[in-house]
């Protein structure tokens, strides 16, 4: 099976925008009945992921700096720092251009460290103060729920949609394509969302979030 998901990811796809746009307002629409607290959705695995979310965050930091990956991650300044975080984290709903970067050991941490080109997204309002954000474009496209919290950090439940899949899992079908991760604001009119030990990633992923457009 993991063969056959690599095979899917590595097979080069025409995104079409418009495909993706449909995509993510049917996952968003699909959201509106389901349940507006997240703890009653998330796992005991990974309410246990994100009990440990710090200490795997350096962890892969470290691993990424004993392969020479050091100056990349300075120049990424508070991206890459986990105690950057900043109040009034919800991020406006819109465009977005999402860049991702994954570190620590894994299969898509290339030499402990590698970062991808900026990909559009898009975040929507789907009631209850609840967000629906959704990659758009690529051939790895995280797609799920931001809820509304009262502290600096906010919780995304989520799946990964690949290769050319026609919908999205929603979280818990599938765990091995189950998502579950951090919202943070860590600038004026920027945002990230962390996501421990992702499907066929590195250690640790964070998705940097900067308002815009193709």
């Amino acid at each position: 099976m993991m063969e056959a998901r690599a095979a899917a990811m590595a097979r080069p796809r025409p995104w079409i925008l418009p495909v993706f746009l449909a995509l993510a307002l049917a996952g968003c629409a699909h959201s509106q009945t389901a349940p507006q607290d997240w703890h009653a959705i998330i796992s005991r695995k990974d309410v246990e992921h994100m009990r440990d979310w710090r200490k795997e965050w350096v962890a892969a930091l470290t691993k990424a700096r004993e392969q020479g990956n050091s100056a990349a991650i300075a120049a990424e300044g508070a991206l890459l720092d986990p105690d950057s975080g900043l109040d009034n984290p919800m991020p406006p709903a819109g465009d977005y251009r999402c860049r991702a970067i994954s570190f620590g050991t894994g299969s898509g941490a290339r030499g402990g460290y590698s970062a991808e080109p900026a990909a559009q997204c898009r975040i929507n309002p789907i009631g209850h103060g609840i967000l629906g954000f959704a990659r758009l474009e690529g051939p790895q496209r995280p797609i799920g729920r931001i809820f509304p919290g009262p502290g600096a950090q906010l919780t995304f439940l989520g799946a990964l949609a690949v290769g050319d899949e026609s919908r999205p899992f929603d979280y818990g079908v599938d765990e091995g394509r189950s998502l579950v991760g951090l919202v943070e604001r860590v600038g004026p009119r920027r945002w990230r969302l962390t996501i421990p030990r992702p499907p066929f990633e590195g250690a640790f992923r964070v998705i940097e979030l900067v308002p815009g457009s193709s």
